[in-house]
């Protein structure tokens, strides 16, 4: 998504998601992507953001595939981007702002917290997967 201004005069900012697509050593294929949607911006840019990611992943994705993957959503329960994924079959678990999305696959997802090692200014999340 390109920069451009919102409404109230913030700059909004460009975003990605990484995507991979991968084959487990027992033949499963799963995507696995990630994200962080912008921090600046209102919450309809970041619904926007959320749909382009879910769109781009709904084209790519086999049927029954399992899509595995999450981020920064800059979004807590209810707000449009996390409802976008919803709206794409997700179950989805979260960290405040931070979540993990599974799709046609069982992702069982855990606050980690090892040591008290902080890696960054989130708590770490960590997703078990079952297919």
């Amino acid at each position: 998504m390109q920069n451009r201004g919102s409404e109230d005069g913030q700059t909004t900012e460009p975003r990605v998601a990484q995507v991979l697509s991968v084959t487990t050593p027992d033949g499963h294929d799963a995507l696995l992507w990630n994200t962080h949607l912008s921090a600046v911006s209102d919450n309809s840019w970041r619904a926007r953001q959320a749909d382009a990611i879910a769109s781009f992943l709904e084209s790519r994705a086999a049927p029954a595939e399992a899509v595995i993957g999450g981020g920064d959503l800059n979004s807590r329960a209810g707000d449009d981007a996390v409802e976008r994924f919803r709206a794409e079959g997700m179950d989805l678990g979260s960290a405040e702002i931070d979540w993990i999305a599974g799709l046609n696959a069982s992702v069982q997802i855990t606050l980690h917290d090892e040591d008290g090692i902080q890696l960054s200014d989130h708590p770490l999340l960590v997703a078990g997967v079952k297919f």
